[in-house]
């Protein structure tokens, strides 16, 4: 068991996990909760910056936008969390930011941590 102030953090830790799961859906995974908090701490980056942010591959990070988007990448309705913007220079390139949602989200989570 932790001591008081590690129990107090597990808790704040807990609240922030229940919270995402009511604002987002109580099967959302957690690699899709971490992409989401990476798009949220760096907007505006493209799908290989954030990947390698997170240490992992650009395909499965695109796979996580795309859940975390409009439509999943089985063209289901998806989060709706985050949207991606096409560099009008570079059109194989695309930029990630949080959909107004996604920025309700946002600062919901924000707020949970600041208590």
């Amino acid at each position: 068991m932790a001591d008081k102030q590690g129990r107090r953090g597990l808790t704040k830790g807990y609240r922030h996990l229940t919270q995402i799961q009511a604002m987002i859906g109580t099967t959302i995974p957690m690699q899709l909760a971490r992409t989401f908090y990476v798009v949220a701490l760096n907007e505006g980056k493209s799908l290989h910056e954030l990947a390698k942010m997170m240490g992992i591959s650009d395909s499965t990070v695109s796979r996580h936008l795309l859940d975390l988007g409009e439509r999943n990448r089985r063209m289901e309705p998806g989060y709706g969390l985050v949207e991606r913007t096409v560099n009008p220079s570079n059109l194989k390139q695309n930029f990630y930011t949080l959909t107004p949602r996604g920025r309700q989200v946002a600062e919901v989570l924000a707020d949970l941590l600041e208590d």
